[in-house]
């Protein structure tokens, strides 16, 4: 198993607001963010070291 954000994709939306005598108003907008965040790529580094190290231990194992 793998865990994979390579391309990350955050959506929110906000919608239109007014008050009960229409005098505030935000107008609808969305955001996109697709980024690689430095903390997600040493996750994904570290696990995939980890995951290499219990293969090798398992094929020790199996081996002897």
């Amino acid at each position: 198993m793998e865990i994979s954000l390579d391309n990350m994709q955050v959506s929110f939306m906000t919608a239109g607001i007014k008050t009960a005598s229409d005098s505030v108003s935000l107008t609808a907008a969305e955001t996109e963010i697709k980024s690689r965040s430095e903390a997600m790529d040493k996750f994904q580094k570290e696990y995939r070291q980890l995951k290499a190290f219990v293969k090798d231990y398992r094929d020790t194992l199996n081996n002897d």
